[in-house]
């Protein structure tokens, strides 16, 4: 699997979800895959955090693709197959763009 950077998503995403995303940590290997966490805000902003209550802003320019199994947003339940959902996110120096859906599959209970 390698390593990877894990982000925190706080904007609306392109799918409704049966939960809230917003405390969900995605993975990611758009951002350097240095095991660090990250954050687009609400208002689509991108951080770095370096720890807790110290974030950095990113003027990143480029896509970020984020990932996770569906089953893992949300409560811990058990699942018979594991769902997908991969996103992709595109800034201009530090600034969401915009944001796409690239795949969402369904977990399946």
């Amino acid at each position: 699997m390698g390593m990877f950077d894990e982000i925190r998503v706080r904007v609306s995403l392109p799918v409704e979800l049966p939960v809230d995303h917003r405390d969900h940590w995605f993975q990611t290997k758009s951002l350097g895959c240095h095991l660090e966490y990250y954050e687009i805000t609400a208002d689509g902003l991108l951080f770095l955090i370096q720890h807790p209550g110290f974030r950095k802003p990113v003027a990143y320019t480029g896509e970020v693709r984020f990932y996770s199994q569906a089953s893992g947003i949300g409560k811990d339940e058990e699942f018979n197959e594991s769902g997908w959902l991969e996103c992709s996110a595109y800034f201009v120096a530090g600034k969401m763009q915009s944001i796409n859906l690239i795949q969402y599959r369904e977990a399946v209970k």
